[in-house]
């Protein structure tokens, strides 16, 4: 069976599950609901509060854990250090979902211990209210006007003074340490305040900076499934500490329904990358406490790999591929697009110089498998870069008749394999018109070829010779091998 080479389009509900329904950011709660089914009436106004609360988490909350990650990396916690925050922010988190003050609660006004010595780990909120009810308990005796007692009063009083003065350097060091945050934070440059948020806010598997005893992988295997019981469309993603609740995992019926709002999001509303990932690592989570391995999941593990390799996030799209692997070997599941997925291992591994893992593939394929479109294409290209010896003109050859996720793979490496054929190209000529680099490396324009000439400091070989732009290759051929030994070292988040 051939398939038609790269005119997959991204993964969608479409295809294998139904029409595609738009879904605002809101979605109704309840699944399956006939669409002219009269709305519920209002409950009890003493439940209206608990109604009307908005679903997934206040953006002040997300902030407060971010920022708690980066000055906690500004500071330079140690592990022990590290992980006794991460606990108090759980607990926090726990104790605000409990009762019910997620979105209560004054996120920009928090502290925790960790970060401010001697504030109580407590909500705002909880601790505003029980100081305002003590100041009136102690001023108005519950309602009750009672004579003060003479010797009383002074103990009373004493003692109001200790609790306004415990409060009011209480709230000094929680605005000391918010200004400290925020001056630090302003401090950092932008991308390493960025690299901070992405490195500690959601620590992926195996982080570093993630010292925590439960494995949340060994529990997915060796745990029976649970049944998600959360009508939650969008939550964020959390590594498990202990077990899941059901309560906070959602059934297969609203995953579906998740997928396609977030498809929405993604192609529709232009949302960011970051926000998409964070979502489907959360579905990725409920499908797997809840051992759900079919097509859908197949569905779920295909796209996010595909948003991945368009964002050039290779540590995602190489957990999806592990995991789609597996998938594509469960009884009961077709694997629509294995030998296409099959096609990236195989490119990933040759691009990282993992030669022998090629030919194992290589061995485990049938005729009928060899003569796929996608299969083809890869085998082509491990053809024209074999045996260390790099037939460039081939291989820009074969990429410039790539298109879509095969190209966005391939992109992930290009410059690297531009930098080696460069060295071969230095070693024959002695200057080449930028004409000819444009042409024979696949350039897509000027501008992206002075950007990788800038990338690799090259553009002090530039010459202008008869009006025309020349790359002296006689003076440039050092720094050209030097940084083509360097791509031969690769170190990628994730590999396969």
């Amino acid at each position: 069976m051939s398939h038609n080479y790269n005119q997959v389009n991204p993964t969608s509900l479409n295809s294998r599950q139904g029409s595609n329904s738009y879904y605002n950011n809101n979605p109704p709660v309840g699944a399956g609901a006939p669409p002219n089914q009269p709305p519920p009436p209002p409950p009890p106004p003493q439940h209206q509060h608990q109604q009307q609360q908005p679903q997934g988490l206040p953006q002040s909350l997300t902030s407060f854990v971010e920022q708690c990650h980066q000055l906690a990396s500004l500071r330079q916690f140690t592990p022990e250090q590290t992980t006794q925050m991460q606990t108090q922010l759980r607990e926090l988190i726990q104790l605000a979902d409990t009762q019910n003050k997620i979105w209560v609660n004054d996120w920009d006004s928090q502290s925790i211990p960790a970060l401010v010595p001697g504030v109580a780990l407590d909500l705002v909120c909880n601790t505003q209210v029980a100081t305002t009810a003590k100041h009136v308990r102690a001023n108005n005796n519950n309602g009750k006007i009672v004579k003060p007692k003479p010797k009383n009063n002074k103990s009373k009083d004493s003692s109001i003074v200790q609790m306004d003065t415990l409060t009011s350097k209480s709230a000094k060091r929680a605005r000391a340490a918010r200004f400290e945050q925020e001056s630090m934070l302003r401090s950092s440059s932008p991308v390493s305040a960025a690299s901070a948020s992405m490195n500690t806010a959601s620590p992926s598997p195996g982080h570093s900076s993630y010292h925590n005893d439960f494995d949340e992988e060994a529990y997915a295997r060796n745990n029976k499934p649970l049944i998600g019981l959360s009508q939650t469309y969008l939550k964020n993603y959390f590594r498990l500490t202990s077990a899941p609740d059901p309560m906070n995992v959602r059934p297969l019926p609203i995953l579906k329904q998740t997928l396609q709002i977030l498809l929405d999001k993604y192609t529709k509303q232009g949302e960011k990358y970051t926000y998409i990932c964070d979502q489907f690592k959360s579905m990725r989570q409920d499908l797997r406490v809840q051992h759900i391995e079919e097509e859908f999941t197949v569905i779920v593990y295909e796209t996010h790999a595909r948003i991945a390799l368009e964002n050039g996030d290779l540590g995602e799209f190489n957990q999806c591929q592990t995991m789609l692997t597996s998938l594509y070997s469960k009884p009961g599941i077709q694997g629509f697009n294995r030998l296409e997925f099959l096609s990236y291992k195989i490119l990933y591994q040759l691009f990282t110089g993992n030669i022998d893992s090629i030919f194992q593939i290589r061995l485990g394929l049938t005729q009928r498998e060899l003569t796929d479109d996608f299969i083809a294409m890869s085998l082509k290209l491990v053809k024209s870069m074999s045996q260390n010896l790099l037939n460039y003109h081939e291989f820009f050859r074969l990429y410039s008749l790539t298109l879509k996720t095969t190209k966005r793979l391939i992109d992930q490496f290009i410059n690297s394999i531009r930098i080696k054929s460069l060295a071969i190209i230095v070693q024959g000529y002695k200057q080449l018109p930028l004409e000819f680099l444009l042409t024979e490396l696949r350039f897509h324009s000027e501008p992206e070829c002075l950007a990788f000439f800038a990338e690799y400091k090259l553009e002090q070989f530039m010459e202008l010779k008869n009006d025309k732009v020349v790359f002296n290759t006689d003076k440039a051929r050092p720094t050209v091998l030097g940084f083509s030994n360097k791509a031969r070292k690769i170190d990628i988040k994730g590999q396969i």
